[in-house]
């Protein structure tokens, strides 16, 4: 009876972390990044940063990225169609953004990612 729950609890870890990493029917999971997890930058400091995508086979692509939540700090935009994250800040703080890729194309799957990142910004 053990074993079976062990097994069970195992199993349901594996979909989980499955799950999380979106894995999929679709394919094998898309890791898309800036660079880093986190950005920093300097008030009246041009920044920029663009997205890079870790796909398995072949290239990758996109229709178009937006924020869906959270806000980049002031002075800094993202550009709709390359995803790329570029200006001149100008207030500090720690910002946080979700940003939605639409359409994603990798190794012949296609769907949406989302990349959760955090920007500091420096007087």
């Amino acid at each position: 009876m053990k074993r079976v729950r062990f097994v069970g609890k195992l199993l349901g870890s594996i979909a989980l972390l499955w799950y999380q990493f979106g894995c999929s029917a679709y394919g094998p999971p898309l890791d898309i990044n800036y660079d880093h997890w986190e950005l920093s930058g300097r008030v009246g400091h041009h920044m920029t940063a663009s997205p890079r995508a870790h796909c398995k086979r072949g290239g990758w692509n996109f229709e178009r990225a937006e924020i869906v939540r959270g806000q980049l700090p002031l002075g800094v935009r993202l550009d709709r169609e390359s995803g790329e994250i570029s200006g001149f800040p100008s207030a500090p703080g720690k910002y946080e953004v979700k940003i939605r890729f639409h359409e994603v194309t990798c190794a012949g799957a296609r769907r949406d990612s989302f990349e959760t990142l955090r920007i500091y910004i420096k007087e």
